[in-house]
């Protein structure tokens, strides 16, 4: 009976034991439900609401884009009938920048559209999109590049194509152009400084080679064109910018111009000059700026290069003919060249310079008062009439003509273009006969009575080439 009972008491306990475990195991399959994430089911940022926040040199982002729905504004400009989207957004400040989005995935059409507002999801307008490749299930990389103002963006990553389904987005990278070398942002030398703001937002330190960084100091890029053979970059830092500044012939090289080592002679929030000399007209110069901690600041400086333009005092000349020379007096004039002078729009010839004067060769006749000119602003007060080269003189009556023996007088007159004078002579045999004689301004011969025979009268024209 002890046995028994013992028995009937194991029972209910083994029973409620394989409960209890049931139970467990029913939680904890539960639990992983509840708590599992579903990638392939929640899409990133379906709306414009929702859109998740990226930023421009910073982490890449991923996710999986499964909105079915397509909201305004709708794909355009791009190859691609739309299936699934989702929503991005980033700001610019210290703009304008230049910006590029780079997006990957491995498994469907992929399509990129950028998008403007006038406000937080206000206003909104494609300015850009991309669809290089249209290959549907296939790996492949999308990328929009764009020089963006300040204010609120949104990029839409889009799945097209034929494949109704979730599309991975491995990657969206936001990255600025001009942190390296050779998306280096033009600026025009002026005569005075009209700055430009920068940033160093979005910046990521490349390290490259002849820079002033050593890898963390986070810089970005600029070029101008040389207009003469001295400029002056003057970067001015706000509060809290230390700027440093140095300078490259060309990118990927330890090349530098006269003066373009790396400049750091003031501290924060000061401004930081560097005067390049020896510069080529006309050659492309990069300059890099970095604050000297590596801060990623927006609007974070100005910027401007600066030249001495040439100035004309005034000028003389041999003669105003194709092939005189004239002398050029003024300032400025070191580095210019001969297509760098022209006389009405056309360059001269040649020209011999020095700082303060040029002689330059008149290369082409020309019919009108015209201004001297030199790079930049330069321009004589006064005008200098280049003329036209001289044509040749022609008799009206022709080279040839009769007429009977006896007194008498006859006018030969001829015509040549661009003259500034005809002169008329008789040639020697005939003046030589008593009673012969010509009016050397007019061409005029007064024929004696008892004169017979063949005479010559012969016109000389002057003018610009006269021979």
């Amino acid at each position: 009976m002890l046995c028994l009972n013992n028995f009937v008491d194991e029972m209910p306990n083994n029973h409620l034991m394989k409960n209890n475990y049931f139970l467990s195991k029913f939680f904890f399959l539960l639990m992983m439900v509840l708590f599992s994430p579903l990638h392939k089911t929640i899409a990133q940022g379906n709306t414009c609401a929702a859109a998740a926040a990226i930023t421009i040199g910073g982490a890449c982002d991923a996710g999986t884009i499964g909105s079915t729905v397509e909201d305004a504004p709708l794909i355009s400009g791009c190859t691609g009938t739309f299936m699934r989207e989702g929503w991005y957004t980033f700001t610019v400040t210290g703009g304008p920048l230049k910006i590029t989005i780079t997006a990957n995935t491995n498994d469907r059409n992929l399509f990129l559209q950028l998008i403007s507002s006038t406000s937080s999801c206000t206003g909104l307008a494609q300015i850009a999109c991309a669809n290089a490749n249209n290959t549907n299930n296939s790996a492949q990389t999308e990328t929009i590049s764009a020089t963006l103002n300040n204010g609120i963006y949104y990029i839409k990553v889009v799945s097209v194509g034929t494949q109704n389904n979730d599309m991975t987005l491995n990657s969206l990278c936001l990255t600025v152009d001009n942190d390296v070398c050779t998306g280096a942002i033009a600026l025009t030398s002026n005569t005075s400084c009209s700055p430009t703001t920068g940033s160093t937002i979005g910046a990521n330190d490349n390290n490259e080679t002849g820079d002033c960084t050593n890898g963390t100091e986070n810089a970005v890029w600029y070029q101008f064109t040389a207009v003469a053979t001295t400029h002056v970059v003057t970067v001015d830092g706000i509060v809290g910018f230390d700027p440093v500044i140095g300078a490259l012939s060309t990118c990927g090289t330890t090349t530098r111009p006269t003066g373009g080592a790396c400049v750091n002679g003031t501290g924060d929030g000061a401004v930081e000059t560097m005067t390049l000399t020896g510069l080529t007209i006309g050659q492309s110069y990069k300059i890099q700026i970095h604050d000297t901690g590596g801060d990623r600041t927006a609007n974070a400086f100005t910027i401007c290069v600066t030249h001495v333009a040439p100035t004309i005092i005034g000028f003389t000349s041999t003669g105003n003919c194709q092939d005189d020379t004239i002398t050029i007096n003024g300032t400025g004039f070191t580095g210019i060249i001969a297509s760098d002078v022209k006389i009405g729009g056309i360059q001269v010839a040649s020209i011999t310079s020095l700082a303060v004067q040029i002689i330059a060769v008149i290369e082409q006749e020309q019919q009108e008062l015209l201004l001297v000119k030199l790079p930049g602003t330069a321009s004589s007060a006064s005008s200098f009439t280049v003329n036209p080269n001289l044509g040749t003189p022609v008799f009206g009556a022709g080279a040839t003509s009769t007429r009977c023996q006896g007194s008498g007088s006859v006018t030969y007159t001829a015509t040549a273009a661009n003259n500034t004078g005809l002169t008329y002579s008789l040639d020697a045999s005939t003046l030589a006969f008593s009673g012969n004689s010509i009016d050397s301004g007019t061409g005029a011969v007064t024929y004696a009575a008892g004169w017979s025979g063949t005479s010559t009268i012969t016109v000389s024209a002057t003018g610009c080439n006269a021979i």
